[in-house]
């Protein structure tokens, strides 16, 4: 079974954190488990009421070559994130990462000036009824 939660491991937060600059609120680290097997993270703070993609792993992939089930484990990562940044109330993305602006595009975001930035309602939207 699949599931996208934060990490409990204070180390490997920490390590996380260091490494990618988290210095807003409520950072995170969502970590994709399939069982205990982690398949990649996002890790995430808050900063100017927008959640701020600071980091995503795929584990073992390169993120300008997934194929369609890591596309669909990518964008479930984002969905994660972004629920994740709703639960505090923020409703907006962005990512300064320039290596990651191919992925977020793949998934609405749209680049403004030196970051990719998107607004959830674009980014999950409501089921119709059939």
């Amino acid at each position: 079974m699949l599931t996208i939660l934060p990490e409990k491991n204070p180390a490997v937060c920490a390590e996380v954190w260091n490494r990618c600059g988290a210095e807003g609120k409520d950072p995170a680290v969502l970590c994709a488990r399939s069982g205990e097997e982690c398949l990649g993270y996002v890790a995430v703070d808050i900063w100017n009421q927008r959640l701020r993609i600071l980091e995503f792993v795929l584990t073992g992939k390169a993120l300008d070559q997934l194929d369609g089930e890591d596309k669909d484990l990518a964008d479930s990562m984002i969905k994660a994130a972004a629920s994740y940044g709703m639960n505090r109330n923020v409703f907006q993305a962005e990512s300064g990462q320039v290596s990651l602006f191919p992925l977020l595009a793949q998934f609405g975001f749209q680049q403004i000036d030196n970051k990719m930035t998107i607004d959830f309602t674009q980014l999950i939207r409501k089921c119709k009824k059939y």
